[in-house]
């Protein structure tokens, strides 16, 4: 099975995009911040690309969130 199909797994995506969608950030915005192009933003939240360990520690980093909270909290 593929990640990107596991409740846990879109749970935690899905609480990624809130917290973005929360501060008022573009897709843009937050991937400018990183330093990523905002398509590949696009794709994880439409799942249709993995978030990668890197790029979840990386994303919580640009959105100022704890990722041991968020990994409790959805999986």
């Amino acid at each position: 099975m593929k990640t990107i199909y596991d409740e846990r797994y879109r749970s935690l995506v899905g609480a990624l995009k809130q917290v973005r969608l929360k501060q008022k950030l573009s897709q843009l915005s937050l991937a400018s911040r990183m330093g990523v192009k905002h398509q590949w933003l696009s794709k994880i939240e439409t799942y249709e690309a993995r978030l990668d360990v890197l790029h979840f520690f990386l994303l919580c980093n640009a959105l100022k969130v704890d990722p041991a909270r968020l990994l409790r909290d959805h999986l």
